[in-house]
């Protein structure tokens, strides 16, 4: 089947199983959040250990979405779904088993693989089925859908979380992708398979270790030493690595990254925009659902319906973009939205424990508001600024910039939050170091260290909350620079 045989008569049921496929992706990327602390006490692991429970899927995802999208062409949308279905699955199986951090960790990038390439090939239907009439329907109900799945995660999280063991987590996706491998061979039609542009294996390769260098240098940065021969050797590698990356795609016949299209000034600043918004959104996520629990001592259920406001009001915003954008132009709204993301993030270092909920949910919808209208203003940008025939190839710049942000986001704001706590703990006697790794290990010692366990608390608390306030210190000055970028680079009056 081609896109000229729009109009395919089951188009809506392969819709309704795309949009299956996209929710359990979606569903992963902040389900695990609201699980941190409980993993944290299970394992036992240090701030960086964690951190790589989440990491790990984002960065699997982001490194190999656009060889994922070079796969689908190849494969065919229904066998790539298949197939990443099938990786999904099983790497969740393995994660709710998982013995220890290590073989958890290996699961999740098992089902970043996955989701790399089950994503594509969920838009990439919407273009095959559906005509020019019903394809904006489709795409806004793949666009809710995935809202919806990142909403979900944490309130299913914390649910189960309270419910179960934490193992359910991942087992949740079980059904879902055998409902998707039952439904996918009878509901979506098979697509052609286009075998004549061969997948860049080196570019990948180098990609994905590059963006792992300087990852895992930022990640570990805290525990081995920001200037440490370990350290500067794996981000020193990974950056040659990523310029070693952009000589070969120049080079290359059939790159899996067009670089022509960066010489575009909207397509450059709506790409980084888009990135900014996303470590945003990652880093932010990242510690609300550790500060409900550790500072405001919700349960994890609690925690996940806590944090609604964020998904919901980045779904509200990004409705209200559109209007907005065609109103007062890309640049305006692009440069606002990243100016209140930076402004909420300021105040909400602002707030106390005292305040109750409502003051943090209205700070939170603030940030949240910011991203929606940044984030969907920079990628109408990004889509505008490409040539008609490279409108494929800009979808994919934008959805990886997307999940680059929020690798990026979770390391260096979530390592900017563990080195906060570390510091503000360097004095603790040698009888409660251990609690310096998290504070899901301070509440391990704290149980074993009698009367004094409440004062220990108390000052893993406090520390916690130096580390939210440098954390969210650096994101606001990220969220400045990435509105600074944008109003020099996109157009002023573009709609």
């Amino acid at each position: 089947m081609t896109p000229a045989e729009a109009g395919h008569p089951g188009r809506w049921w392969a819709l309704a199983v795309a949009c299956l496929a996209l929710f359990v992706v979606t569903l992963d990327n902040l389900i695990l959040n609201v699980a941190l602390p409980t993993l944290a006490r299970v394992f036992g692991t240090s701030a960086s250990t964690t951190l790589w429970m989440v990491e790990a899927y984002s960065l699997m995802f982001a490194a190999l979405l656009l060889t994922g999208g070079a796969l689908t062409d190849r494969l065919g949308i229904r066998a790539a779904l298949l197939w990443g279905l099938g990786l999904f699955g099983l790497a969740s199986l393995a994660g709710a088993f998982a013995p220890n951090a290590a073989l958890l960790i290996a699961a999740r990038a098992a089902m970043g693989v996955g989701g790399a390439l089950i994503m594509p090939g969920t838009l990439g239907l919407i273009k095959h089925l559906f005509d020019d009439r019903e394809r904006p329907l489709a795409i806004g109900l793949w666009g809710a859908t995935s809202s919806v799945g990142v909403a979900a995660g944490p309130l299913l999280g914390g649910y189960l979380l309270e419910h179960a063991s934490w193992g359910a987590i991942f087992l949740v996706n079980v059904p879902i992708v055998v409902l998707g491998l039952l439904a996918a061979p009878v509901l979506i039609p098979v697509t052609q398979a286009r075998r004549r542009t061969p997948v860049d294996v080196v570019g990948t390769l180098l990609s994905l270790c590059g963006i792992g260098g300087v990852v895992l240098g930022i990640i570990e940065g805290p525990k081995w030493g920001w200037t440490s021969p370990a350290t500067l050797a794996v981000v020193l590698g990974g950056l040659a690595l990523l310029l070693a990356f952009v000589g070969w795609e120049r080079r290359t016949p059939h790159p899996m990254l067009d670089l022509r299209l960066f010489t575009r000034p909207a397509f450059r600043g709506g790409s980084v925009a888009v990135a900014v918004a996303f470590i945003a959104m990652a880093g932010f996520a990242l510690i609300l659902t550790q500060y409900f629990q550790y500072v405001l001592n919700y349960t994890p259920f609690q925690a996940g319906a806590a944090t609604l406001p964020l998904a919901v009001t980045v779904l509200i915003a990004s409705v209200l973009a559109g209007p907005l954008t065609t109103r007062l132009g890309t640049r305006a709204v692009v440069t606002g939205g990243l100016g209140l993301t930076a402004l909420g993030l300021v105040l909400f270092t602002m707030l106390t424990p005292a305040v109750g909920y409502l003051p943090v949910a209205l700070v939170v919808s603030l940030v949240a508001a910011g991203i929606g209208l940044a984030y969907t203003a920079a990628t109408a940008a990004v889509l505008s600024a490409a040539p008609a025939e490279h409108a494929g190839s800009a979808s994919s710049v934008n959805e990886t910039a997307v999940e680059l942000g929020n690798v990026l986001g979770v390391a260096v704001l979530g390592s900017a939050l563990g080195a906060g706590y570390t510091s503000a703990l360097r004095d603790l006697p040698a009888a409660w170091r251990a609690a310096r790794e998290s504070f899901a290990q301070a509440q391990s010692v704290a149980a074993t260290a009698g009367a004094d366990g409440g004062a220990l608390l108390e000052r893993a608390r406090s520390a916690f909350l130096t580390g939210v306030d440098v954390t969210l210190g650096i994101g606001a000055v990220l969220a400045l620079l990435g509105a600074v970028l944008a109003f020099t680079q996109l157009n002023r009056t573009a709609r």
